[in-house]
């Protein structure tokens, strides 16, 4: 695995974190009635799924693809096995 993946894994592991919080942060709003509360698990929920979808952008931030790299990625194509194939 590269850097770049372990972080993207870390990612992933801090979005499985955020759903828990929202969670939490979803069922104290509902037993306190309270809209801030509520507005927070909304921006929690937000946050959370942003990371576990990867947070594409914070990872191109931290580790960014070269030039060549970005071309190789849009040229390449998936097979009907599923791995990448370039062509």
């Amino acid at each position: 695995m590269t850097p770049r993946d372990v972080f993207g894994l870390v990612i992933r592991t801090f979005g499985l974190f955020g759903v828990f919080i929202w969670l939490y942060t979803f069922i104290a709003a509902l037993v306190a009635m309270s809209l801030p509360l509520g507005f927070l698990s909304f921006v929690i929920s937000a946050m959370a799924g942003y990371l576990l979808k990867g947070a594409p952008l914070l990872l191109e931030f931290c580790y960014p693809s070269s030039r060549e790299s970005r071309w190789l990625e849009s040229e390449a194509r998936v097979s009907k096995g599923g791995e990448r194939t370039s062509s």
